[in-house]
């Protein structure tokens, strides 16, 4: 191809200044056009990197809320444990109230029919 153009250049001088012309027209349109494919190769790169950075936060966020709601959920059933053994612990209490109050009564019933015996048998 260089021999053709040498050829079409030394020909006719008119031609030689086309030539040229187109050559650095075609040389300015490459150059433009390399350069903006750099630009938008580093734009890609940097789309790329922010949408990983973006990803990798989404995944911490998401494993940040997963570790929450299992601390919350082990809490919940901790505290419902809590909550049962105080029930369970409420309820002897009363049991034992309850028997304690049934021997005072029987006591006090005791008491009383002795003291009703003794006046009847006077």
């Amino acid at each position: 191809m260089q021999g053709k153009l040498a050829r079409v250049i030394g020909s006719h001088p008119a031609h030689m200044e086309v030539i040229i012309t187109i050559t650095g027209l075609c040389s300015d349109g490459i150059s433009e056009l390399e350069a903006g494919l750099t630009s938008q190769m580093l734009s890609d790169i940097a789309a790329h990197e922010e949408e990983e950075r973006a990803k990798a936060e989404a995944v911490r966020m998401a494993e940040e809320a997963a570790r929450a709601a299992q601390e919350a959920a082990k809490l919940a059933v901790e505290q419902a444990e809590k909550d049962r053994m105080e029930k369970r612990r409420r309820m002897e209490q009363d049991r034992l109230d309850i028997e304690a109050a049934e021997r005072e009564i029987a006591a006090k019933k005791r008491t009383w029919m002795e003291a009703n015996n003794l006046s009847n048998e006077s």
